[in-house]
């Protein structure tokens, strides 16, 4: 089976979705998929799915956890013990190989291209593509803004940005400067606080020989931060700028790109 989280939450058997019934049983199966191979409390589970209802939980968490083992592991016998979703030390733990789970591959392609960059920028493009086409969606759509989820969310959105970023320089590095111009305008207007979009835009476009452009870009930066956020470029940004006034040549494509 296949378990994703990078958009909406499903269960792949064989390509095929599963159904994996309400919202709250939804709920739990992402709980259990964040914290895969590792026990989690019921007190814990309780808490992030129950916490102002003081009445039947413990019942409806039963109900939920039953039915997800009908569905996540249906050869079982009828009353066993499930090998999936097991029941232990007064919790219960999903038992999946990591590699079934959407955001695991993510992180280990997103990992493995990074480390590539500089050494073989097309090899870490080509992985890092493929990493940021797991994502359907927002990490946990449907549940980005509740208690339980909201710290998962936002750590895989930060390494969705990363990645991202990744695969830019790798772009950059392997000679595509002119091709990923307008993604990254687009990138450093939606996100100032991540400067290294802006590093990006710059160096693409003076390397298309948009010297100009590259420094409007710092300055409209520079004005936006200043007038949202009463911050100035960091040092790193402020060295391309530098570079760029001066024609550095280390700012220009390696040659053969």
């Amino acid at each position: 089976m296949e378990y994703q989280i990078l958009g909406p939450i499903e269960v792949l058997e064989s390509g095929r979705p599963l159904d994996i019934g309400s919202r709250q049983q939804r709920a739990l199966l992402a709980i259990l998929v964040m914290n895969a191979n590792r026990v989690v409390t019921k007190e814990r589970i309780l808490d992030d799915l129950w916490r102002n209802e003081p009445d039947g939980k413990e019942r409806t968490l039963w109900v939920y956890v039953s039915r997800l083992r009908a569905v996540l592991d249906p050869d079982r016998q009828a009353g066993g013990k499930s090998d999936v979703l097991a029941t232990r030390d007064h919790g219960y733990v999903l038992n999946v190989d990591r590699a079934d789970i959407d955001a695991h591959r993510f992180e280990e392609l997103a990992d493995r291209g990074r480390n590539l960059v500089q050494e073989d920028p097309d090899c870490a493009r080509r992985l890092l593509c493929e990493a940021l086409a797991l994502w359907r969606g927002s990490a946990l759509e449907e549940f980005a803004y509740d208690d339980f989820a909201r710290t998962d969310a936002g750590r895989l959105e930060d390494r969705r940005l990363a990645a991202l970023e990744d695969r830019i320089d790798a772009d950059i590095g392997s000679g595509r400067h002119r091709e990923v111009i307008g993604e990254v305008d687009q990138l450093a207007a939606a996100h100032p606080e991540r400067e290294r979009f802006v590093a990006q835009q710059m160096t693409a476009l003076y390397r298309a020989g948009r010297q100009a452009d590259a420094l409007r870009a710092f300055d409209r930066h520079r004005r936006r931060i200043g007038e949202e956020f009463g911050l100035e470029p960091a040092p790193d940004l402020r060295r391309i700028q530098e570079q760029v006034l001066l024609h550095d040549t280390h700012l220009l494509p390696a040659r053969g790109h």
